[in-house]
């Protein structure tokens, strides 16, 4: 036998090996060059900061005024307060809602084929990890206002949204990638979230329980995909 179909038997039963038992396939993701993994992070987006928490105040006429936020007002617990009027908390009034497909890089799967053929194969998980939503103080602080601004980004963009999503390692996620033979694949899985920018609202009512008008508090920031998966080529290479 010469040394051509030595070598080609050689890296057959390599690739073999490889797909066959956990440990080799987690022994090839430790090679994976830093060329590879610069690029995939270049794709991670760049993050747009978490809203200021600012108020202010429209009256029956619609007149508007910034106000002091309530959560930075004397004495203040939770609404009502003690400036003689009370607040009723009514919902998250959303702006600009905006899909992020590259929140964060989750991890990379790399994949050689030898087995003289094309190959189906999934993204495999090489350590647990999670993504976590990034919100403003006045969201993260109350569970009575996360589920209104999650509930609508659902309205807004479709899916699932919450504040930490979980992915395991040695987990297969999305959908089959067919591999050339002879061929190296990089896979990345990316965190999909949603980044949204709006204001908390409140109806505004006298001592005498009389609506006097609405009471706005800025919030926002991002909520990570329950639903989503975005699994990404990376690079492909012979060998």
């Amino acid at each position: 036998m010469n040394f051509k179909i030595n070598k080609k038997i050689a890296v057959t039963a390599l690739a073999l090996l490889t797909m066959s038992t956990s440990s080799a396939i987690v022994n090839a993701q430790e090679v994976v060059p830093s060329k590879i993994q610069e690029l995939a992070d270049s794709k991670v987006s760049t993050k747009l900061p978490t809203p200021e928490v600012r108020a202010w105040e429209t009256d029956l006429n619609g007149n508007t005024k910034e106000v002091i936020p309530l959560s930075q007002r004397a004495n203040l617990k939770s609404p009502p307060t003690n400036d003689g009027y009370s607040y009723v908390f009514d919902q998250y009034v959303p702006t600009k809602v905006e899909r992020d497909w590259h929140y964060k890089n989750l991890g990379i799967f790399r994949y050689q084929n030898g087995t003289g053929g094309t190959a189906s194969i999934q993204y495999e998980q090489q350590n647990t990890t999670s993504g976590k939503w990034n919100v403003s103080t006045n969201i993260s602080g109350k569970t009575e206002f996360q589920v209104p601004f999650l509930t609508k980004l659902e309205v807004q963009v479709g899916g699932s949204w919450g504040m930490e999503r979980g992915w395991i390692k040695n987990v297969k996620y999305g959908t089959n990638q067919q591999v050339l033979k002879d061929t190296t694949v990089y896979l990345t899985n990316y965190q999909v979230a949603a980044n949204a920018s709006g204001s908390l609202q409140w109806k505004k009512y006298s001592s005498t329980g009389t609506m006097v008008g609405v009471y706005n508090e800025s919030a926002g920031g991002y909520a990570v995909s329950m639903s989503d998966t975005n699994i990404e080529v990376t690079l492909t290479e012979p060998f």
